[in-house]
């Protein structure tokens, strides 16, 4: 029977952050197992991952565009909350 490593001892292997290998394991990039709340990886998937399957050969080379009506408008901040661009009075003095 293989091993089944947590997320940290998986993340100490590869010499990465234990964050990095939980978002591979939630993105498909990375084999797991989930039990409940825990993740699991087993050695070999773990190795296989290692030799080439992983993120050596299918690492994005820069950020994936979003398209424009995708993006999420700024939001509203407490300094600009209903604040409009004309002082008071409608006029601007010189």
């Amino acid at each position: 029977m293989t091993r089944l490593l947590k997320p940290e001892e998986a993340a100490a292997r590869l010499a990465v952050s234990p964050k990095a290998v939980r978002a591979w394991l939630r993105e498909g990039r990375l084999p797991g197992i989930r039990l409940g709340r825990l993740w699991r990886i087993s050695e070999a998937a773990l190795e296989r991952f290692i030799a080439g399957v992983g993120f050596a050969q299918d690492a994005p080379k820069q950020a994936p565009q979003v398209a424009p009506e995708q993006r999420t408008p700024p939001r509203e901040t407490r300094s600009t909350k209903g604040r409009s661009k004309e002082p008071p009075g409608g006029k601007r003095s010189h």
